[in-house]
């Protein structure tokens, strides 16, 4: 597969988005003149085969500031998840140290008892 090379914002086609610094001049352009300075960056899994021979005419053009706002908005969702799971996680370490010392209070209990001596 092909990687096109873009020159203003940020484009996105199937899987891959093209980043590089712009001017809102420059982004105004659209695909207009590539060179070889951006990367590609994955963006999703393709739902089938990847088409060969994709053209610039076919990429969407994302400005750079609409991709700095989904980017934090991204960032936060994420930041937001890891703190949910960070208090689950936490819970769940308590709740298993609770349960060890139940198990460590009923074997104490069970041995400290005398024996039942029948006669």
């Amino acid at each position: 597969m092909s990687h096109h090379k873009l020159k203003s914002g940020i484009f996105a086609q199937n899987r891959y988005a093209f980043v590089s610094d712009a001017t809102s001049k420059d982004e105004s352009k659209g695909v207009a003149n590539a060179d070889h300075d951006s990367e590609a960056t994955p963006l999703f899994e393709p739902k089938g085969k990847a088409k060969i021979g994709y053209h610039a005419h076919e990429y969407e053009f994302v400005s750079k500031q609409q991709f700095e706002e989904f980017s934090a908005m991204m960032d936060v969702r994420l930041r937001i998840v890891i703190e949910e799971l960070e208090g689950e996680w936490c819970a769940c370490m308590e709740l298993a140290a609770e349960v060890e010392r139940f198990r460590g209070d009923a074997a104490v209990k069970l041995f400290d008892k005398p024996p039942l001596i029948s006669r």
